[in-house]
């Protein structure tokens, strides 16, 4: 943790001091905001100057063991809405949802940056307890979850949706100070390989005003075109998949068996574009095929009606689905 209370209740943080006058602070005592539990100065050669509990105590509202990647990612979000002037708290501490965000935005935006492995499990409860008190979260990914080929169960978790961007994660590089804003997220059928859009700001020069204009006026790429040839392979590999008995390819085939076709016998027109929401995966094939092309959230809802069981696949994406109360299932994109 970067803030603490002394013993009158007084909150300090070491971005406020220099590393020779927290030295001389460390026979002082501090407490948690959170716990009040005691807690000690750590200032040494290694990692960034920061406060941690003494060891034994259990505190709700901070986990112990912050990376120098957390330290100094801190530091360099509050640095950028110092320099853009704008009012956040850093480590609040929400008594009602007993959390602490990372940042607190004009009291109603929570960031948290993640860099340490979280459960889906405690990634929902989290977001679930800022969005029902009313308050809107972004998850900023660290190196350890930058987008690759494939999306982690962390990506899919933190991913969000934006009627001008599409599927968007958001990541900081805190070695370059570059926010990452990935975007237009979509999968290739059976290969699985993603495909995505990237704008990069420098942290250190970008100010707030250019990042929500960038939100605000940025339109949607055109659909990726893909060539007979990539067709073919993504064909190829729908049987190797199959013939290796791949568990998410054989669910779909058993569903497609059911309405007397398979995946293999699906016309070309079923397979293009040859991507589609990472959220459907490869049930999209079965949704062409069974429907056409003229899917929508009403033959969506008809689907769900003989395969409930679809449901199971929002699961890994709580981000998405805890800001759909009406199930209007727009970041399904069809």
């Amino acid at each position: 943790m970067l803030y603490v209370e002394t013993k009158i209740g007084k909150k300090i943080g070491v971005l406020d001091y220099s590393k020779s006058e927290l030295e001389q602070m460390r026979t002082e005592k501090f407490y948690c905001p959170g716990c009040h539990q005691a807690v000690r100065l750590k200032n040494g050669p290694i990692l960034s100057a920061h406060f941690a509990h003494i060891s034994g105590d259990v505190c709700e509202s901070f986990s112990e063991g912050e990376t120098e990647e957390h330290l100094k990612g801190k530091k360099i979000i509050a640095e950028w809405c110092e320099r853009s002037s704008i009012p956040y708290e850093l480590e609040a501490y929400l008594p009602k949802l007993k959390q602490r965000p990372d940042f607190l935005i004009d009291k109603r935006l929570a960031i948290e940056f993640q860099c340490s492995p979280l459960s889906l499990e405690r990634f929902k409860e989290r977001t679930e307890g800022y969005l029902s008190n009313g308050y809107e979260v972004i998850w900023v990914l660290g190196r350890r979850y930058f987008l690759g080929e494939r999306l982690a169960t962390l990506q899919k978790a933190a991913m969000t949706y934006h009627v001008n961007r599409g599927l968007v994660v958001w990541q900081l590089d805190i070695e370059k100070q570059e926010m990452i804003c990935n975007y237009n997220i979509q999968r290739q059928l059976v290969t699985g390989k993603l495909f995505y859009n990237k704008t990069i700001f420098r942290v250190d020069k970008i100010d707030s005003q250019t990042l929500t204009h960038y939100m605000m006026s940025m339109t949607k790429p055109k659909t990726i075109q893909f060539s007979k040839s990539e067709l073919n392979e993504v064909r190829l590999e729908l049987i190797r998949k199959l013939v290796r008995k791949d568990s998410q390819l054989l669910k779909v085939q058993s569903a497609c068996y059911k309405e007397f076709f398979l995946l293999q016998t699906i016309a070309d027109e079923c397979f293009y574009p040859l991507v589609s929401s990472p959220v459907l995966g490869d049930e999209i094939l079965y949704l062409r095929a069974l429907y056409g092309g003229g899917i929508s959230t009403n033959v969506w809802y008809d689907c769900l009606i003989n395969r409930p069981e679809l449901l199971k696949r929002l699961e890994g994406f709580p981000s998405l689905v805890l800001r759909d109360p009406n199930k209007a299932y727009d970041y399904l994109e069809f």
